[in-house]
């Protein structure tokens, strides 16, 4: 993905793409390109705070009930 986003950045008026998702292949244009491209790294970047969030939040932990009713699964 990296690599797509530096070409679409580097040729936006030329830059074209199959890109392949569950539903089949679909073209994509430089703006498409760079637009999914900043919702991924978005993503990514939300489940590494909430995973230190989480560390955070373990590591405060001092008792065996705080441990067994600590819920992992929130905030994703």
């Amino acid at each position: 993905m990296l690599g797509a986003r530096l070409e679409a950045m580097q040729s936006p008026e030329t830059f074209s793409i199959n890109w392949k998702t569950p539903q089949g292949f679909v073209t994509l244009n430089a703006a498409e390109m760079i637009a999914i491209s900043d919702a991924v790294r978005a993503f990514v970047q939300s489940c590494f705070d909430t995973e230190m969030g989480h560390i955070e939040a373990i590591r405060g932990l001092s008792t065996i009930e705080q441990i067994k009713s600590y819920d992992i699964n929130s905030g994703w």
